[in-house]
Order: C-alpha cells, then sequence, then structure tokens
C-alpha cells in the first residue's frame, strides 16, 4: 500500500460510519467503472483500427474532407451522484445537457450547443471563440 493511500485510510476511519461506507461504496464503483473501461478497451483495438482503416481510405478516395467545424468545442464529461452523464461546454457559459449514456448525453449536447451559438447569431451577439485545452 502507498504512503498516500494509507494517509486517507487513516483519515477515513475517523469518519462516521455512514460516511466511512459511503466513501467506499464510491471507491469500490470508480474501481468497477475502470474495470468496465479497461475491459470495452480491450476488445476495441481491432475495430478502431478498422474504422480508422476505412476513414484513411474514403478520404484517400476523394469521398471525404478535412474541415475543422465552427461547431466544434471541447466539453467536459462525467457522471452524476444518480448515474447521468454530465456534459458541459465551457466555452459557452451555462451550455450544459444530460444522458442516460454516453450517447445520449453527446447528441444531447450538440443539441445544447447548435441552440445556443443559432440564439447569440440571431440576438446579434459574440459568439465566443472555441477553446481547446491540451
Amino acid at each position: 500500500m502507498t504512503e498516500l493511500l494509507e494517509q486517507a485510510i487513516a483519515k477515513l476511519k475517523t469518519l462516521p460510519a455512514t460516511e466511512q461506507d459511503a466513501i467506499a461504496a464510491m471507491i469500490l464503483a470508480e474501481l468497477e467503472d475502470e474495470r468496465r473501461w479497461d475491459e470495452a478497451f480491450a476488445r476495441s483495438p481491432d475495430i478502431l483500427a478498422k474504422l480508422a482503416a476505412d476513414a484513411m481510405a474514403e478520404y484517400r478516395a476523394g469521398k471525404t474532407h478535412v474541415s475543422m467545424s465552427q461547431n466544434l468545442r471541447q466539453v467536459i464529461m462525467y457522471r452524476d451522484e444518480d448515474g447521468y452523464w454530465i456534459v458541459e461546454c465551457p466555452s459557452l457559459k451555462g451550455c450544459i445537457s444530460q444522458g442516460n449514456t454516453k450517447e445520449e448525453a453527446l447528441l444531447n449536447i450538440k443539441e445544447a450547443i447548435s441552440g445556443y451559438v443559432t440564439v447569440l447569431k440571431e440576438d446579434g451577439l459574440l459568439v465566443p471563440e472555441n477553446n481547446f485545452d491540451r
């Protein structure tokens, strides 16, 4: 066990049992989530490689083109305490959405971003620049 984990456990021991159980449940859920992600990624390299190869073949055949969309925005996705996926667009203050699945949340935030930008343009307001952290 690492020193940092030992310190965390020592602090946890001072909390009431209900808080200890709540934190333990969060840790176990996070570990299970990580395990499932690891399994999903372990199964997907061939699928991802095929998708990439197909995309490059389409590009080389002139069926696609590279373009940076004006609507391309960085988003932050996380799970809330009720299990919903929350997605926020930091460059558009207050632009937030959710979904039962990651896919649903992403579809919803795309719609929210589009509506947000449309209303700004209709009202003659400045559309904030896209922000991309690296």
